[in-house]
């Protein structure tokens, strides 16, 4: 407080003078959450004390008047706080939350069913770096020997520490039984013998490279015959 005189004179002279107490009152003093950062997509609690009523407020205008604000902003924002206490004195603070871009996390492979036993390479682009579960390994490139269905999830991540994630169900396509069916291995030189082939839905004869599911040979000296089958999916 402070105490303010007034003097004053007329045109004779005389004068006369007075007094007044003038208090200053203190505003109220508001405790915010500090600046921070988030990632696009994500909620954040920013918490504001002080003085009997506050109001929080954006570009947009006055959007709350709790105590915690739940903020869930697409771009990099300011948020003002406005409080007073009963006396009518104001106190404003501000803070700001950064937005940061979220990584497009994208895992690339040929085909989700493989013959059961084989190898698949996946890939993962649209980060800075990865993290494959549920192997818990790390890189841009992943083998996997499919022999059951499996799920796996690629999580990648920026510089930001931003997070997306992508995933694939493999699933392994039973082998097929494939077989030849003959009479005898033995033969008389120069006889023909007729080999056929069982458990698959299509062939490949080695070395003749004939695709038939019979394969007629004359056997003028010791041959090996070899029989590739596949199936349909």
């Amino acid at each position: 407080s402070e105490k303010v005189y007034v003097k004053a004179c007329n045109q004779y002279g005389c004068s006369a003078q007075d007094s007044i107490y003038v208090l200053f009152e203190v505003p109220p003093m508001v405790q915010m959450s500090p600046d921070t950062s988030i990632c696009l997509g994500d909620r954040i609690l920013l918490h504001a004390t002080g003085g009997k009523s506050i109001r929080w407020s954006d570009l947009s205008g006055t959007i709350s008047s709790q105590d915690t604000l739940e903020a869930n902003p697409l771009k990099t924002t300011v948020y003002s706080v406005k409080t007073w206490d009963q006396k009518g004195c104001v106190s404003i603070d501000s803070v700001k939350v950064v937005v940061n871009p979220t990584p497009e996390t994208l895992l690339i492979y040929d085909s989700n069913r493989v013959c059961q036993g084989s190898v698949i390479s996946l890939m993962a682009t649209g980060a800075d770096s990865y993290r494959w579960f549920p192997l818990d390994t790390i890189g841009s490139q992943l083998d996997v020997m499919v022999d059951d269905t499996t799920k796996i999830r690629l999580i990648g991540s920026n510089q930001f520490g931003c997070t997306t994630s992508d995933s694939v169900v493999l699933y392994p396509l039973a082998l097929p039984k494939t077989r030849i069916l003959y009479d005898t291995n033995k033969v008389c030189q120069g006889m023909k013998i007729t080999l056929a082939a069982s458990g698959a839905d299509r062939y490949l004869w080695l070395p003749n490279q004939k695709t038939e599911s019979d394969l007629p040979v004359i056997v003028n000296d010791t041959l090996k015959i070899i029989l590739k089958g596949f199936n349909s999916e």
